[in-house]
């Protein structure tokens, strides 16, 4: 086999999935990293081991070590490999999405240009930068919305009531702060705020289609002072007629945005106007979603893309099989700890329970939770019934504030 190499472009968060994969089915596995400025955050789920180079190559050394025949597939790992992976993808002339249109899966002002211009329904946004502070405000009702440009796991997002507020809080960013993603936010994004109902659908492009692998729903709630805590994501059925327009809505929008190849990770508010896109990723879910959705997808959204990186697609609309939830821990006290063993004996216990990530360390202080960065664990549950689910979310969540503890 000559073309069996595969280069995996910042293969961090869920990326980190792909390569064991590859090397079950006899591929050579080789980390791309997209940049030097590479935060802790991600640097912390690279499996090193997994991967045939022992130093993370650049771009172009990728270039100068390797020809086209040789590649079989260029993957997005992660957020932060977008642009680099869909720019090295079409250097090696293996199937992607067209660099021309990168920005619009990259840069969250030019994608909800590109939707208003399909004329498909988008969020009022406004750009401003680190020289060009001047805003010319629209009116929006509930209030506004500030996030950096190309941040990503609801960092640094901020709701604000007011004009006045807002133009309050644009004399306070920090244009010099580098995000998780790597990038420095030097442009911060202005927007209407949303109600309703937030979703995500998770699909492949292949071929001129959109495959559907996933539909979820987000639970938000106030915590610590943040409207933007995850409190638990459930998986649907998304051949389920009552979630038809919000299907109907994220192809039309991947159509819009360019999507040709790969995963796309979607995320929709559903308003009273309608299933409005709050953002797209090219890559897969994050977090601990494709390992979840294996014990309730069939098919499932990991080994479908990496069916169709393989050139060997497997693709079909998804289907629910299980009834699964994903648990977000949220901490409310201050320089409490937790003693991650006890609680993972405990909560192994639960009939549903499938896997739990415990991102501190245990005994070390834990934040409070503001954001998905600053979620202080995930926990997988997967069972016949909703009802089974919901009771050992509760038994979790008040074996977690059992075993906080205090030096």
């Amino acid at each position: 086999m000559n073309n069996n190499i595969i280069l995996i472009v910042d293969p961090f968060s869920t990326g980190k999935l792909y390569a064991p994969m590859f090397n079950q089915a006899g591929f050579h596995c080789y980390a791309i990293f997209s940049s030097e400025n590479i935060p802790s955050f991600y640097l912390s789920s690279f499996h090193s081991e997994d991967f045939v180079n022992k130093y993370p190559l650049t771009a172009s050394q990728a270039k100068e070590q390797f020809s086209a025949s040789q590649i079989c597939a260029v993957v997005i790992g992660s957020e932060s490999g977008v642009i680099a992976g869909e720019e090295l993808a079409n250097y090696f002339r293996v199937s992607a999405n067209n660099i021309i249109t990168s920005e619009y899966r990259r840069n969250k002002f030019k994608m909800q240009n590109v939707l208003s211009s399909s004329n498909l329904d988008s969020i009022k946004t406004i750009m401003i930068s680190s020289d060009s502070r001047e805003v010319s405000l629209f009116e929006s009702k509930k209030g506004y919305i500030i996030k950096p440009l190309n941040s990503a796991g609801s960092e640094d997002v901020l709701y604000l009531e007011s004009k006045s507020d807002v133009l309050s809080e644009i004399k306070k960013l920090n244009w010099f702060k580098r995000n998780i993603t790597g990038e420095i936010n030097k442009s911060y994004l202005i927007q209407e705020y949303l109600e309703g109902i937030e979703f995500v659908v998770d699909m492949i492009a292949y071929q001129g289609r959109y495959y559907v692998l996933s539909l979820c729903r987000y639970n938000k709630g106030v915590h610590n002072g943040s409207r933007f805590v995850y409190e638990y994501m459930s998986m649907l059925d998304p051949t389920e007629s009552i979630y038809q327009e919000i299907i109907k809505y994220a192809k039309a929008a991947a159509f819009a945005l360019d999507f040709k190849f790969g995963p796309i990770h979607m995320e929709i508010m559903l308003t009273e106007r309608g299933p409005i896109m709050i953002e797209v990723g090219a890559r897969l879910h994050g977090g601990m979603a494709p390992q979840t959705f294996a014990h309730c997808y069939q098919p499932d959204l990991l080994r479908s893309a990496v069916s169709v990186y393989l050139r060997k697609p497997i693709l079909a609309d998804t289907r629910l099989k299980k009834q699964a939830r994903i648990v977000f821990l949220i901490n409310e006290r201050k320089n409490y700890r937790l003693d991650n063993e006890k609680f993972l004996q405990s909560i192994a216990l639960c009939p549903s329970f499938v896997d739990v990530i415990l991102p501190y360390k245990s005994g070390s202080p834990l934040p409070l939770t503001i954001d998905l960065l600053s979620c202080v664990g995930y926990i997988s549950l997967v069972a016949d019934t909703t009802s089974q689910i919901e009771q050992d979310e509760q038994i979790i969540r008040r074996l977690f504030n059992e075993l906080l503890y205090t030096e």
